[in-house]
Protein backbone atom coordinates (compact mmCIF):
# COMPACT_ATOMS: atom_id res chain seq x y z
CA UNK A 1 0.00 0.00 0.00
CA UNK A 2 1.26 3.27 -0.74
CA UNK A 3 2.06 5.69 2.06
CA UNK A 4 1.69 9.28 1.88
CA UNK A 5 0.99 9.67 -2.17
CA UNK A 6 -0.24 13.05 -3.01
CA UNK A 7 -1.11 15.15 -6.37
CA UNK A 8 2.62 15.02 -6.75
CA UNK A 9 3.48 11.95 -7.10
CA UNK A 10 4.39 11.00 -10.72
CA UNK A 11 2.73 8.19 -12.58
CA UNK A 12 3.66 6.45 -15.38
CA UNK A 13 0.51 5.45 -17.70
CA UNK A 14 0.25 4.03 -21.17
CA UNK A 15 -0.11 7.23 -23.29
CA UNK A 16 3.38 8.45 -21.89
CA UNK A 17 4.51 4.71 -23.09
CA UNK A 18 2.85 5.47 -26.33
CA UNK A 19 4.60 8.89 -26.83
CA UNK A 20 7.92 7.29 -26.05
CA UNK A 21 7.83 5.29 -29.23
CA UNK A 22 10.43 5.85 -31.96
CA UNK A 23 12.30 8.63 -29.87
CA UNK A 24 16.31 7.92 -29.12
CA UNK A 25 17.45 6.84 -26.09
CA UNK A 26 18.42 10.78 -24.61
CA UNK A 27 14.62 11.85 -25.07
CA UNK A 28 13.57 8.43 -23.36
CA UNK A 29 15.61 9.75 -20.27
CA UNK A 30 14.66 13.33 -20.47
CA UNK A 31 11.33 12.41 -20.59
CA UNK A 32 11.70 9.95 -17.81
CA UNK A 33 14.15 12.05 -15.51
CA UNK A 34 11.95 11.83 -12.76
CA UNK A 35 11.20 7.92 -12.65
CA UNK A 36 15.00 7.72 -12.50
CA UNK A 37 16.00 5.45 -15.29
CA UNK A 38 18.99 3.64 -15.75
CA UNK A 39 20.92 3.10 -19.62
CA UNK A 40 21.74 -1.33 -19.79
CA UNK A 41 24.08 -1.53 -22.73
CA UNK A 42 26.58 -3.41 -21.09
CA UNK A 43 25.90 -6.84 -23.18
CA UNK A 44 21.71 -6.19 -23.39
CA UNK A 45 21.74 -7.93 -26.94
CA UNK A 46 23.32 -11.11 -24.73
CA UNK A 47 20.50 -10.65 -22.00
CA UNK A 48 17.43 -9.76 -24.30
CA UNK A 49 15.44 -12.21 -26.26
CA UNK A 50 16.96 -13.53 -29.67
CA UNK A 51 19.48 -10.21 -29.72
CA UNK A 52 16.73 -8.17 -30.98
CA UNK A 53 17.41 -5.24 -29.35
CA UNK A 54 20.94 -2.51 -28.50
CA UNK A 55 20.09 -0.56 -25.73
CA UNK A 56 17.86 -1.21 -22.32
CA UNK A 57 16.39 1.83 -20.20
CA UNK A 58 14.28 0.52 -16.68
CA UNK A 59 13.17 1.90 -14.06
CA UNK A 60 10.93 0.83 -10.93
CA UNK A 61 7.55 3.55 -10.71
CA UNK A 62 4.31 3.75 -9.60
CA UNK A 63 1.69 3.15 -12.69
CA UNK A 64 -2.16 4.88 -13.17
CA UNK A 65 -4.82 3.80 -15.26
CA UNK A 66 -7.85 5.64 -13.81
CA UNK A 67 -8.08 4.72 -10.56
CA UNK A 68 -6.07 2.06 -10.71
CA UNK A 69 -2.81 2.69 -9.44
CA UNK A 70 0.34 0.19 -8.98
CA UNK A 71 3.75 -0.66 -8.80
CA UNK A 72 5.83 -1.13 -11.74
CA UNK A 73 8.75 -1.88 -13.89
CA UNK A 74 8.80 -0.07 -16.81
CA UNK A 75 11.89 -1.92 -19.69
CA UNK A 76 12.40 0.20 -22.86
CA UNK A 77 14.22 -1.39 -25.67
CA UNK A 78 15.55 0.20 -28.82
CA UNK A 79 17.20 -0.47 -32.22
CA UNK A 80 19.48 1.87 -33.71
CA UNK A 81 18.64 4.20 -30.43
CA UNK A 82 14.92 4.25 -31.21
CA UNK A 83 12.53 2.98 -28.59
CA UNK A 84 10.46 0.23 -30.13
CA UNK A 85 9.01 -1.79 -27.41
CA UNK A 86 7.94 -0.57 -24.02
CA UNK A 87 6.57 -3.49 -21.24
CA UNK A 88 4.95 -2.32 -17.94
CA UNK A 89 5.39 -5.22 -15.75
CA UNK A 90 2.46 -4.15 -13.28
CA UNK A 91 2.75 -5.28 -9.40
CA UNK A 92 1.14 -5.16 -6.95
CA UNK A 93 -1.99 -2.70 -7.09
CA UNK A 94 -1.77 0.25 -4.10
CA UNK A 95 -4.98 0.27 -4.08
CA UNK A 96 -5.22 -3.53 -3.40
CA UNK A 97 -8.78 -3.31 -1.53
CA UNK A 98 -10.57 -2.23 -4.51
CA UNK A 99 -8.36 -4.07 -6.99
CA UNK A 100 -7.66 -7.27 -5.28
CA UNK A 101 -8.12 -10.28 -7.78
CA UNK A 102 -6.69 -10.11 -11.72
CA UNK A 103 -10.43 -10.54 -13.07
CA UNK A 104 -10.79 -6.79 -11.29
CA UNK A 105 -7.73 -5.58 -12.98
CA UNK A 106 -8.10 -7.43 -16.15
CA UNK A 107 -11.75 -5.63 -16.49
CA UNK A 108 -10.58 -2.31 -16.08
CA UNK A 109 -7.88 -2.64 -18.29
CA UNK A 110 -10.54 -4.26 -21.12
CA UNK A 111 -12.58 -1.40 -20.87
CA UNK A 112 -10.25 1.69 -20.29
CA UNK A 113 -8.40 0.30 -23.62
CA UNK A 114 -11.19 -0.74 -25.74
CA UNK A 115 -12.63 2.98 -24.65
CA UNK A 116 -9.57 4.94 -26.00
CA UNK A 117 -8.97 2.68 -29.34
CA UNK A 118 -12.57 0.70 -29.90
CA UNK A 119 -10.56 -1.98 -31.79
CA UNK A 120 -9.75 -4.40 -29.33
CA UNK A 121 -9.10 -7.81 -30.33
CA UNK A 122 -9.20 -11.22 -28.12
CA UNK A 123 -5.21 -12.26 -29.29
CA UNK A 124 -5.13 -15.63 -27.13
CA UNK A 125 -6.87 -17.50 -24.29
CA UNK A 126 -5.15 -20.37 -23.31
CA UNK A 127 -6.18 -23.20 -20.70
CA UNK A 128 -3.88 -22.27 -18.14
CA UNK A 129 -5.62 -18.79 -18.11
CA UNK A 130 -3.73 -16.39 -19.72
CA UNK A 131 -5.06 -13.69 -22.28
CA UNK A 132 -3.45 -11.59 -24.42
CA UNK A 133 -5.87 -8.81 -25.73
CA UNK A 134 -4.63 -6.12 -28.38
CA UNK A 135 -5.35 -2.65 -29.28
CA UNK A 136 -3.85 -0.88 -32.37
CA UNK A 137 -3.24 2.78 -31.79
CA UNK A 138 -2.59 3.60 -34.64
CA UNK A 139 -1.34 2.55 -37.98
CA UNK A 140 2.05 1.14 -36.16
CA UNK A 141 1.41 1.29 -32.82
CA UNK A 142 0.23 -1.86 -31.12
CA UNK A 143 -1.08 -1.95 -27.70
CA UNK A 144 -1.64 -5.52 -25.73
CA UNK A 145 -2.27 -6.37 -21.98
CA UNK A 146 -1.66 -9.75 -21.14
CA UNK A 147 -2.67 -11.11 -17.93
CA UNK A 148 -2.02 -14.84 -16.31
CA UNK A 149 -3.52 -15.84 -13.28
CA UNK A 150 -1.70 -17.10 -9.96
CA UNK A 151 -1.40 -20.88 -10.58
CA UNK A 152 -2.00 -21.64 -6.87
CA UNK A 153 1.08 -23.57 -6.28
CA UNK A 154 2.99 -22.12 -2.92
CA UNK A 155 5.75 -20.15 -4.54
CA UNK A 156 3.46 -18.44 -7.19
CA UNK A 157 3.44 -14.91 -5.95
CA UNK A 158 0.64 -14.15 -8.03
CA UNK A 159 -1.00 -13.05 -11.54
CA UNK A 160 1.32 -11.35 -14.07
CA UNK A 161 0.06 -8.83 -15.51
CA UNK A 162 1.87 -6.73 -17.80
CA UNK A 163 0.80 -3.93 -20.72
CA UNK A 164 2.87 -4.28 -24.40
CA UNK A 165 3.54 -1.46 -26.68
CA UNK A 166 5.19 -2.05 -29.93
CA UNK A 167 6.09 0.04 -32.96
CA UNK A 168 5.59 -2.47 -35.60
CA UNK A 169 7.38 -0.76 -38.18
CA UNK A 170 10.58 -0.85 -36.50
CA UNK A 171 10.46 -3.36 -34.08
CA UNK A 172 12.51 -6.75 -35.31
CA UNK A 173 9.39 -8.75 -34.85
CA UNK A 174 6.71 -5.70 -36.09
CA UNK A 175 5.51 -7.88 -38.68
CA UNK A 176 4.86 -10.85 -36.49
CA UNK A 177 2.74 -8.48 -34.03
CA UNK A 178 0.81 -7.28 -36.92
CA UNK A 179 0.31 -10.20 -38.42
CA UNK A 180 -1.17 -11.53 -34.77
CA UNK A 181 -3.53 -8.77 -34.25
CA UNK A 182 -4.93 -9.01 -37.59
CA UNK A 183 -5.51 -12.74 -37.23
CA UNK A 184 -7.05 -12.54 -33.92
CA UNK A 185 -10.87 -12.91 -34.83
CA UNK A 186 -12.96 -12.20 -31.47
CA UNK A 187 -13.19 -8.45 -30.86
CA UNK A 188 -13.19 -7.76 -27.05
CA UNK A 189 -16.73 -6.53 -26.08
Amino acid sequence: MMVGMNNQKQFFNISLACDLMRKSIDQVLEQCATFDPSVDDSGIADKLLFDLFDNHVGFNCHFELQDYHAFAYVGINFVNNTAVECIISLGMPANIEHYSSELDVTKLFLVSLEELYLNGRIQEKSELGTRVYTWKKDNRTVISFVSSPSSGSPKDTGALLSVQIRDTQLHPQGAYFELLYNRASKSVQ
